[in-house]
């Protein structure tokens, strides 16, 4: 809201010899290029800022910001009224340059520059009078009013969460609440609570206690305007005391917190000593008037009863004068009051007017028409512009005002000058197309009467509309020419169905003329296909968006029925469908085409019937070789564990050998006791024994699985690394196993073992062939994102031939290339693939080669 203030050309257009003096060159030039600065004020915050009766901004800020003036001699752009939680938007939008009071936070800082705080207020803790003294600490559970919005609300909440907070709308509201004891005490800067207080004539409270904050005001600037904020504080800090003791006695008048208002006090004993002089004056000329009738009475000798007239006569002109007076009053001031309203009004309407004349994207220019002298209109000159003028139009401000429109645009038209000198004279509104070549554009202007004989014309550019408007008539004169061209029919309908453009192939197929509006286009559909074109052009317009295609029937000029096959789309123009267009091909070439596809067909489909039965003979001749193959794997995988076998009975059989010899010696000393016996019985069993577990574990290695079940992946490989290590020790080859924790999949276990094995022994294949000592076998084993499991089995053979590294999967054949041994790693991808859905693969590395299975989990 913009505040229509008398104090603008007082307080705000004084200068002094300050500016010249204190000021350094720079900023007296800062100053020089910046004549209009916004100011945002707060409307209701007495003392320090408020908007009076009048309309008046006023308060201990505003006299502030009046002293500053006087030195700096600024003027302010308007004065606008802001509420707190509006600064920051509107600072950041560019609107605001100067906030006379606020607060200093943190926050607040990010986006603001402060000057030094031109006053320190304590913020006291107010209670009824009978309370005790307070600190913070003992309003803890307690209800404390404090004004929404009041830069102590925020400290208070955050650095003492005990205290049951009351927000207030206004000071007044917090010390009602207060003094009718709806709260225990009111949290408040003392200017402003002593300010409400002795306005409103409150006094059964008391500064029971301080919070320790205290209130600064301060002078805010916008952040990229570092030299106002520097100029101001060097301004504050040129202040005298006395200044600031004026304005500090003027609106704090309180001596004692609690006796009131001096100011009003003096205002009541003036009162009062006018009212009691009234009163002695009153009884002097009654005393007077008294001896004067007296003495009248007593000179015409009148009697009682004229006397009585008389005095009543007096009454009665005395009542009539004053209810005149008083009428004459209540009419002077409805009088002011309507004039005030008026020039308030006056000014917002021309305030308005200048916003939305400033604000416009589009070009305003005031004219007055120039007649000659017989009175006709000639020509026309520039009176005023806007700023968009200059960029819409091209011409500087200062060189179309003042300018006849002739000089400004290179030419005048009489046409036009006649058609806006009517507007000037008779103010009826009217718009026109004009096109001005001396800055090339197309201009759309609108043109009213502010006053007789002057006109305002608004300026739409549409050079570019112009543009477009001739580039689709170009568009459509280009899309007609095409679709003559092309071997198909192309067409338009409106809304009713009727056409509204065909092609030369439309008119020679269909036999229409030319002028096509009119045309019915269910004339030209077969009538088998009515209804079905009927429903598709309806679900056209209805979804309003284009239809896949359909086939029809369409009725040529010489009565033949053709298939064609119609494409078509809505034709919609801001929300409303206003047509529909589309394309017919004819189709009979396809249709014939189709029929004779359709024989070749049913031949192609007994072929197929033949082949189907020779397909399945040649399955079931593959399937019969796979199990051939799977059975030669588990044969192969038989023999490899009759060698690991061996490998792991080796030692236990060794171990047996020599318990016999043992007794055997034993005998032939003598030394064959029950004790001896008892004794290498025992060590002769559990080498039985350990013979025995290998046989169960190579048993349940090969169990077959019946169903999937969830399995330890690393539990596994340490079964097969187990079964082998006779064999691996036997070769001298180690092992190393690389696997992270509770790694279980749901699958086959003793396939998956399987698998691993037949790597194993190729791993260890590869190592014998390639070295005989230091062999090693590497196995790690890790997760990929929670989805699958990675196994690389890696070993220092020596790697694959390059050749044969593509085909180590195919049936009899090895890594090593040899026939007849790899039927185990064939099986093991099967096993990964179909079984599992995961994949196996093979990859040389350095020194060796490494096998990578990857399972879902």
């Amino acid at each position: 809201m913009k505040i229509s203030i008398a104090l603008t050309a007082v307080l705000f257009m004084v200068s002094s010899a300050f500016s010249s003096e204190a000021l350094t060159d720079g900023e007296r030039q800062w100053l020089s290029a910046h004549k209009k600065i916004r100011v945002g004020v707060s409307p209701d915050f007495p003392p320090f800022e408020f908007v009076d009766e009048n309309g008046r901004y006023t308060g201990i800020a505003a006299d502030y910001m009046q002293l500053i003036n006087k030195r700096l001699g600024v003027a302010y752009d308007g004065i606008e009224s802001v509420q707190t939680d509006e600064i920051k938007s509107l600072i950041k939008a560019n609107r605001l340059d100067v906030i006379p009071c606020l607060g200093i936070t943190q926050e607040r800082k990010t986006y603001l520059i402060f000057t030094t705080p031109y006053l320190e207020i304590p913020v006291e803790i107010i209670t009824k009078k009978a309370s005790s003294v307070m600190t913070l600490k003992d309003l803890k559970g307690k209800k404390a009013a404090i004004v929404s919005g009041y830069d102590e609300e925020e400290l208070i909440r955050r650095n003492h969460s005990g205290i049951n907070i009351v927000a207030v709308p206004t000071m007044e509201d917090g010390l009602k609440a207060v003094s009718f004891g709806d709260v225990d005490a009111l949290i408040g800067n003392v200017f402003s609570v002593t300010y409400h207080s002795g306005k409103m004539g409150i006094s059964n409270i008391k500064i029971a206690g301080s919070t320790g904050y205290v209130y600064k005001p301060a002078i805010a600037v916008r952040k990229d305007w570092p030299e106002l904020a520097a100029i101001i504080d060097k301004t504050l800090q040129g202040m005298t005391a006395a200044e600031k003791e004026d304005i500090y006695r003027q609106w704090v008048r309180i001596e004692k917190f609690g006796v009131g208002n001096k100011r009003l006090l003096l205002v009541l004993l003036l009162v009062t000593v006018a009212a009691a002089a009234a009163v002695f004056l009153l009884f002097i000329w009654k005393e007077r008037l008294k001896t004067s009738v007296n003495e009248k009475t007593r000179e015409l000798e009148l009697s009682k009863e004229e006397l009585e007239k008389a005095h009543s006569e007096l009454e009665r002109r005395v009542t009539e004068r004053t209810s005149e007076l008083r009428e004459a009053n209540e009419k002077l001031k409805i009088e002011i009051s309507q004039k005030l309203s008026a020039e308030i009004a006056l000014k917002e309407s021309e305030s308005k007017y200048r916003s939305l004349f400033s604000s416009m994207n589009d070009a305003v220019a005031l004219h007055e028409v120039i007649y000659n002298d017989k009175g006709k209109a000639v020509d026309f000159r520039v009176l005023d512009v806007n700023p968009a003028y200059e960029v819409v139009i091209g011409i500087p401000r200062e060189r179309a005002v003042g300018t006849l429109s002739g000089v400004v645009f290179g030419a005048n038209s009489p046409q036009f000058v006649e058609l806006f000198a009517g507007v000037a004279q008779k103010g009826v509104a009217l718009s026109v197309e004009v096109y001005l070549p001396s800055i090339g554009k197309h201009f759309k202007m609108s043109v009213f009467s502010p006053a007789k004989g002057r006109f305002a014309a608004i300026f739409s550019d549409i050079t570019e509309h112009k543009i477009l408007d001739d580039a689709l008539k170009s568009s459509e004169e280009k899309f007609r020419e095409l679709a003559n061209m092309l071997p198909v029919i192309v067409f338009e309908i409106n809304e009713k169905g009727n056409f509204t453009f065909t092609n030369r192939c439309g008119i020679e197929t269909l036999g229409i003329i030319h002028e096509t509006e009119g045309v019915d286009i269910l004339t030209t559909i077969g009538d088998e296909s009515v209804e079905s074109f009927k429903e598709n052009l309806a679900k056209i317009v209805e979804e309003q968006k284009a239809c896949g295609g359909a086939e029809f029937k369409l009725k040529t000029k010489d009565g033949r029925i053709i298939p064609v096959f119609i494409y078509a789309s809505a034709i919609v123009y801001e929300g409303t469908v206003r047509g529909v267009r589309g394309v017919a091909v004819d189709i009979t070439e396809r249709v014939l085409f189709e029929k004779a596809l359709h024989e070749k067909s049913l031949q192609l489909e007994r072929l197929n019937n033949e082949l189907e039965a020779r397909v399945r003979e040649e399955i079931s001749k593959t399937i019969e070789q796979q199990h051939v193959l799977i059975q030669q794997s588990r044969l192969a995988s038989m023999g490899e564990m009759i060698v690991n076998i061996a490998h792991q009975w080796s030692q236990p059989l060794s171990a047996l050998n020599l318990i016999l010899i043992n007794i055997k010696e034993a005998s032939d000393f003598n030394e064959l006791d029950k004790q001896f016996v008892e004794e290498f019985t025992s060590k002769g069993q559990q080498q039985i024994k350990k013979l025995a577990a290998t046989i169960d574990e190579f048993r349940n290695f090969f169990k077959p699985d019946k169903e999937k079940e969830p399995f330890d992946v690393t539990k596994s490989i340490k079964d097969a690394l187990t079964l082998l290590s006779g064999s691996l020790k036997n070769y001298l080859i180690s092992t190393q196993l690389n696997a992270a924790k509770d790694i279980t999949i749901n699958g086959y276990p003793h396939e998956f073992s399987q698998v691993i094995l037949n790597i194993l022994s190729t791993a260890k294949e590869a190592i014998t062939r390639y070295r005989s000592v230091d062999g090693i076998i590497t196995v790690d084993v890790y997760r990929e994102e929670q989805k699958n499991v990675r196994i690389n089995i890696t070993d220092n053979g020596g790697g694959i031939d390059e050749l044969l590294i593509g085909s180590v999967f195919e049936p009899y054949l090895s890594a090593s290339g040899q026939t007849g041994s790899g039927i185990s790693l064939y099986t093991s991808k099967r096993i990964i693939e179909e079984h599992w859905g995961g994949s196996i693969m093979v990859s040389n590395v350095e020194g060796g080669s490494r096998f990578t299975i990857v399972l879902p989990m």
